[in-house]
């Protein structure tokens, strides 16, 4: 994999493990960084299942790393769509 896709990877984990320590309630306890992670394992074992080629795999893991990061305004409803606000920005 090219290390600006490894580089963009490992900035995904920086930015939803700083979310998940610094700003999601520790009142939601099912939705935090162990979940995320095992998410990304989750993708890393699929992307290698249907031996996605470098890009797509790069793509898939990004979105396990960002996919819960709504959390961080507080509340389960709409988090999807504050999610994407957010991972736009970020990316």
């Amino acid at each position: 994999m090219s290390s600006s896709r490894l580089s963009i990877i490992s900035e995904a984990k920086k930015f939803a493990t700083d979310i998940f320590r610094n700003k999601v309630s520790e009142s939601i306890t099912y939705h935090n960084i162990g979940h995320t992670e095992d998410v990304v394992a989750a993708c890393e074992k699929m992307a290698a299942y249907y031996q996605l080629n470098d890009e797509d795999k790069a793509v898939l893991i990004t979105a396990g790393w960002l996919h819960d990061i709504g959390f961080m305004k507080g509340k389960a409803e709409g988090h999807e769509e504050e999610g994407a606000k957010v991972a736009v920005q970020f990316l």
